[in-house]
């Protein structure tokens, strides 16, 4: 941790920080294509598909049985305790880039709300009616692109070179 605070960018960390954090973040890639995968074989990418993956079906092409209030805790449980320590992580690393503090809170809010949104909306989704199921997947679909975004610019700030600053502007 003493390196990350003398480093303040990640362009400056010795070596052996920034191998650590580069296969961290490639470990991070690669959970999010795993994780991207599940989902679309578990709860599809549709509004109608995820409603019927919590709220059960049996038609010809998906058979599914109701989740239980119980078994979406189990969910929920694993995720809130997990995934905020994941988005803490990615976002240190987000905030030692040289990118703008606009986007690297946009992309960590957005992080956030998504992670929400997917821990939350299958509550609604049995329990009250079908369509919140669009919100799962959207909730889905921001983790599916801040994560791997902010991944994937850490990685780029750790070894893409400083662009040149601005020129002066000429006197007259």
């Amino acid at each position: 941790m003493r390196q990350f605070r003398h480093a303040h960018t990640l362009r400056h960390l010795p070596w052996a920080s920034k191998l650590v954090t580069t296969l961290f973040l490639l470990t991070m890639l690669a959970a999010c294509v795993v994780t991207c995968l599940l989902a679309a074989i578990t709860t599809g990418a549709s509004r109608a598909q995820t409603a019927a993956h919590y709220q059960g079906t049996d038609t010809p092409d998906m058979e599914a049985y109701p989740k239980s209030t119980e078994e979406m805790l189990g969910t929920a449980h694993f995720h809130l305790f997990s995934m905020p320590v994941v988005l803490l992580i990615v976002g240190h690393l987000m905030g030692l880039t040289r990118y703008p503090r606009w986007l690297q809170g946009l992309l960590i809010c957005s992080g956030f709300l998504g992670l929400a949104l997917a821990v939350g909306m299958p509550f609604l989704v049995v329990h009250a009616a079908a369509p919140w199921a669009g919100l799962k997947v959207f909730g889905n679909l921001l983790m599916a692109i801040t994560l791997p975004a902010m991944c994937v610019l850490a990685l780029m700030d750790l070894y893409l070179p400083a662009p040149p600053p601005p020129p002066e502007p000429a006197k007259s």
